[in-house]
């Protein structure tokens, strides 16, 4: 593993792996942290992705769809009124009558369909704070890259 960049005891060390900076003699502690933190940020990005391939990359869609999903709930809580501006509820109303649907039926659609993503959604926050727990937790690096391992399997 490469450390871009470690300052031990007064001396910055850049573009070294770890076997270089163990000849030197930065302690093996020092190391392992330094390592700890690239193994938690390919961890991160290793769960966006995995939630990138079930939800979307494109921010205006999710965008658009936290819009449509936070609309449904307010049409359910609201109890699913009849006569409704379209100003009001502008997703339900625009795209109920092209896929045929009632507004309140939309609306179940959307919150049955965003409920399960926002569970897993949960589940990779979790994952996050569980990865950078777990591998500071850990003494070496391998036990470090272990550990974010077990928490990426969990996810898949």
């Amino acid at each position: 593993m490469r450390i871009e960049f470690l300052s031990h005891a007064g001396t910055g060390y850049s573009m070294m792996t770890t076997e270089q900076l163990e000849e030197i003699g930065v302690p093996p502690a020092v190391i392992a942290a330094a390592a700890g933190t690239i193994i938690i940020a390919a961890a991160h990005d290793q769960v966006r992705a995995i939630g990138a391939a079930l939800y979307t990359r494109d921010p205006v869609q999710a965008a658009i769809y936290e819009a449509k999903f936070s609309e449904a709930q307010r049409y359910v809580a609201a109890g699913k009124p009849a006569n409704v501006s379209a100003a009001d509820y502008p997703f339900l109303s625009a795209e109920a009558p092209v896929r045929g649907l009632t507004k309140g039926a939309l609306a179940d659609l959307i919150i049955a369909t965003g409920n399960p993503w926002l569970a897993f959604a949960a589940q990779m926050e979790a994952a996050r704070a569980r990865i950078s727990a777990d591998v500071a937790a850990a003494a070496t690096i391998p036990a470090k890259q272990a550990a974010a391992d077990a928490v990426i399997a969990s996810l898949t």
